[in-house]
């Protein structure tokens, strides 16, 4: 696998989404209906800020009405531009030309002064934790030229400028701090109108600079609970829902309206264990915990046998992928061994946090756990949260146990450095030299085998010496689809309409 230091764009390529609710409309004399679509998912997008969250669900809804620099193409393995037409890196530069004739939706035109202040807010705001350990600083070179300097050389930025949309900065100097009523972006969508809890709607752009959107309105709705969304999706309320339950699948196959996709998840499910806390401070329980799993009953079992199992921090379809790394056996009697070595022979009781719906069958998955860890002493309390409040506890370091995702990304280096870099975040909050020391090295490599032979002494480094989590697996992941509709996942879980149409 190579980096993607190097590759060039061309048009704008996909942009995100996720759905729900929708209806078709009248016009004049003859009816004409809309090519709308509703999609079903189990979270709801958290802002309407688009520097105000980190989450992949909501990124994919706000790409669809403002657009980053560039994007990654899964079928090519390689970074095009969106809003960049180029760039060229030397040392510690990044040169983007900007593409000309681009107007935000406010009929404003795009230009470098608002790359700039599109890359300031964002180093001002909560993303900051995916541009501050890369910028310096961000110059405008003229009116469609951009210059990013970074404090070292940077092999990895183009992975981290994707997750950062461009806005209008006289649009942010017109509405204010009201700005968060009013989303305004170059992307082939417009915002419509946003209810939190209800429903989240864009329609197509009148004018758009590049291929021109095939649906006319999507609309998300939030749907938590999994038999609803399977029931809406049967209905033909929706006409996509996002985790179908595991046991639903070959069911919905036989429907001869619907369809199941399926794709391999970037994504990796586990179960952090902070060293910030007791009784994780000591490796030994940590690899314990390890051994105390069977990750292969669970997959076999209850996701009936919808995941691959994980081993370390990343999996084949990533940058880097180390395919040496020997999993941790399913062993209670050696765990309940290294119990005892690190002083707990009997055991102890903790707390153990788990979404809710967030994840196929998270609360059967996190109940089966919790039994396995009880066969080895180790009693835990589950606590389960709403998506919302259960995130924000995660990225504030307030709990030292929870089940969740990440790793959703081609390069690994982002998700290394938000949970086991030191300083980076307190999602775990640990602190090892070495690791820093070699994805510092990583970083400024810009040899693409160099890179990779260090991405997997790191995942190595990281499972078996670390052990600030227990990997579990990357999920199939399943989607209910109307077959009126034509449209393909990506594996990194962030849905893109802008292809997409309807029969």
């Amino acid at each position: 696998m190579t980096k993607r230091t190097s590759v060039l764009g061309s048009v704008v390529g996909a942009l995100f989404a996720l759905a729900t609710v929708m209806s078709a409309v009248t016009c004049g004399p003859v009816q004409a209906k809309e090519a709308s679509i509703t999609v079903a998912q189990s979270i709801d997008v958290s802002s309407l800020n688009p520097y105000g969250d980190i989450n992949t669900a909501t990124f994919a809804m706000w790409k669809h009405i403002m657009e980053p620099l560039v994007l990654f193409d899964f079928n090519k393995r390689t970074y095009y531009g969106v809003l960049a037409e180029s760039w060229t890196m030397k040392d510690t530069e990044y040169v983007f030309k900007i593409r000309k004739g681009i107007r935000f939706h406010d009929g404003n035109e795009l230009t470098a002064h608002d790359v700039k202040f599109s890359l300031d807010q964002a180093l001002n705001s909560i993303q900051a934790v995916i541009l501050k350990s890369a910028i310096k600083s961000v110059d405008v070179v003229d009116d469609h030229t951009v210059r990013v300097n970074t404090k070292t050389p940077f092999a990895n930025l183009l992975s981290r400028l994707k997750h950062i949309v461009i806005v209008s900065q006289k649009a942010h100097e017109k509405w204010g701090a009201d700005i968060k009523d009013h989303p305004i972006g170059t992307g082939p969508f417009k915002f419509v109108t946003w209810k939190k809890g209800n429903y989240f709607v864009v329609a197509k752009a009148g004018s758009y600079w590049g291929e021109p959107a095939k649906l006319d309105k999507i609309i998300w709705r939030p749907i938590q609970e999994d038999a609803s969304r399977v029931t809406a999706l049967e209905s033909g309320e929706v006409d996509v829902i996002t985790a179908v339950p595991t046991h639903e699948v070959a069911r919905l196959e036989k429907k001869p309206n619907l369809r199941v996709e399926k794709t391999r998840a970037l994504r990796q499910l586990f179960i952090a264990l902070s060293p910030r806390f007791e009784p994780f401070k000591n490796p030994q329980v940590r690899k314990a915990m390890n051994h105390a799993i069977d990750v292969d009953y669970i997959i076999k079992n209850v996701l009936d046998g919808m995941a691959y199992r994980a081993v370390g921090p990343t999996g084949p379809q990533h940058i880097g992928y180390n395919a040496n790394i020997k999993p941790y056996s399913y062993d209670p009697k050696k765990a309940r061994e290294l119990l005892a070595q690190a002083g707990y022979p009997n055991g102890f009781d903790l707390k153990f946090n788990s979404s809710s719906g967030r994840y196929v069958k998270d609360r059967e998955v996190a109940q089966v756990i919790a039994d396995q860890l009880g066969r080895v002493g180790i009693r835990t309390q589950i606590v389960f949260g709403e998506h919302g409040t259960y995130w924000s506890d995660i990225t504030k370091g307030k709990v030292n146990m929870y089940l969740s995702g990440g790793f959703n990304e081609e390069d690994p280096e982002l998700f290394l450095s938000l949970y086991y870099e030191t300083g980076i975040t307190p999602r775990i909050g640990l602190s090892d030299p070495k690791f820093d020391e070699l994805l510092r090295k990583e970083r400024m490599t810009m040899n693409p085998a160099e890179s990779d032979k260090l991405l997997q002494e790191i995942s190595a480094y990281a499972y078996n010496e670390m052990v600030p989590t227990i990997s579990l697996w990357h999920p199939v992941d399943l989607y209910g689809v109307n077959n009126r509709l034509v449209w393909k996942p990506n594996p990194n879980e962030e849905m893109y309409f802008h292809r997409a149409y309807v029969k």
